[in-house]
Parts: structure tokens; sequence; C-alpha cells
């Protein structure tokens, strides 16, 4: 389901995501927040995913409509 922020951009729904990971990987991802342009957590690993897929040929499009 596609969406429209205040903008007028156009966005895919979102959904959540809750993965437990060791707290060594979580104060090494807070440090790299503080050092990098991400403001967030979240940013940060939804960047790094991006990355990932690209790097696998996977391409990311947005959804519009129906089931999924």
């Amino acid at each position: 389901m596609l969406l429209k922020n205040w903008g007028g951009k156009i966005k895919e729904k979102m959904v959540c995501w809750n993965i437990p990971v060791p707290k060594s990987l979580d104060e090494a991802l807070e440090e790299a927040i503080k050092r990098d342009w991400h403001i967030t957590k979240a940013e940060f690993i939804r960047e790094v995913v991006r990355r990932e897929l690209e790097r696998l040929g996977i391409r990311l499009e947005l959804k519009s409509g129906g089931s999924e």
C-alpha cells in the first residue's frame, strides 16, 4: 500500500522488525550513529539493508496496492 507523507511524497507502508542483537553490536551501532549522518538506529539499518540488497542484485521497488 502506498501512502503520501506531509510533503506529498509517496511512501510505502512500513512494517516493524524486532530482532535481538548482542549488547556489543548495539553499542557499536550507537557509536556509528554518533560518527555518521544517520539520526536513528532504524535509519542506519534501513540504509545498510538497502545497500546489501543492491550488492546482491535485488532491486528495491515501491509496491503499489494489492495484498502482500
